[in-house]
C-alpha cells in the first residue's frame, strides 16, 4: 500500500503504483480522474454534507442556499453536495463559473434568490480580494455567508467549515488501516473517498447584524473559533 500526502504525491503514485492500494489526502479539488479501483482517500475540503448541516444547525428555516463554483474544480465535491441536498430537504441554486468576474455576477444575481449563500472550498476562484468583495456584499445585503475558511469569517462571514488537517490526517490512516487489514486478495478495489467534516468558525457580530440568534449547539461545536 502507497499512503500519498498531497497533489504531487497522489500524482507520482498514480503513474508509478500497481495492482496495489493508493490512499491519498491533503488534496485539494479531488476529480474523478484522481480516482480508480485503486485509488482512494480523503479529500482536504470538508465534507458538504457536513457543511449543509452546520447551515441548518445556524439557520434552521434555510431552503434555498447559493452555491458558486468552478465545474473543473468543484465538480466532484458538486456531486457530494448535490446528494446532500437532496437528502436534507435543501435546494441547491448553483452557478458555475469560471473566472472571479463571473463569480461577482453570480452573487449580485442570486442575492435575492437565496437563503444563504455557501463558497465552496477553491482558493483559486476565491482569491483574497474576490473573498472581501463576497463578504462585504453580503454583509451589505444582510445575506448569510458560508465560507470554508476562518479568515473569511473574521472578516465578517457569518460563519465557515474549513478543513481541520489533523482529521484528515487521521482518517487516512484509519482508512488505509482498514484496507490493510483485508486478505490481500480481498484489498481491491478500494472502498469510496471519505470526507472529514471539518471545523466550525462563527461570527457573531454578523449573526447579530443580520438577525440570527446563535443557537448554543453551534457555540459549543465552534469552541473557541467565535469572533466577538
Amino acid at each position: 500500500m502507497v499512503v500519498a500526502v498531497g497533489r504531487k504525491s497522489l500524482k507520482a503514485a498514480r503513474e508509478h503504483v500497481s495492482a496495489r492500494p493508493v490512499v491519498f489526502c491533503m488534496v485539494l479539488g479531488v476529480t474523478r480522474v484522481d480516482l480508480s479501483g485503486t485509488v482512494t482517500g480523503v479529500p482536504l475540503e470538508a465534507d458538504p454534507a457536513a457543511v449543509l448541516d452546520q447551515i441548518l444547525t445556524v439557520l434552521p428555516h434555510a431552503k434555498h442556499v447559493g452555491l458558486i463554483f468552478d465545474p473543473h474544480a468543484s465538480g466532484f465535491y458538486l456531486e457530494h453536495a448535490r446528494a446532500a441536498a437532496a437528502a436534507k430537504g435543501i435546494t441547491l441554486v448553483l452557478a458555475p463559473v469560471s473566472k472571479g468576474t463571473e463569480a461577482r455576477d453570480a452573487v449580485e444575481s442570486m442575492i435575492r434568490k437565496i437563503d444563504v449563500l455557501w463558497l465552496p472550498p477553491d482558493p483559486k476562484l476565491f482569491t483574497e480580494e474576490l473573498a472581501t468583495y463576497v463578504v462585504s456584499e453580503a454583509a451589505e445585503n444582510k445575506l448569510p455567508l458560508m465560507s470554508f475558511v476562518e479568515s473569511h469569517t473574521a472578516q465578517g462571514a457569518l460563519a465557515a467549515v474549513s478543513a481541520s488537517f489533523s482529521d484528515v490526517g487521521d482518517r487516512a490512516g484509519q482508512l488505509a488501516a482498514s484496507i490493510a487489514a483485508l486478505p490481500e486478495e480481498k484489498r481491491l478495489p478500494v472502498p469510496p473517498p471519505v470526507y472529514a467534516p471539518g471545523e466550525l468558525s462563527l461570527n457573531l457580530k454578523s449573526a447579530n447584524a443580520l438577525g440570527v440568534d446563535m443557537p448554543p449547539d453551534a457555540l459549543s461545536h465552534a469552541g473557541s473559533r467565535v469572533y466577538r
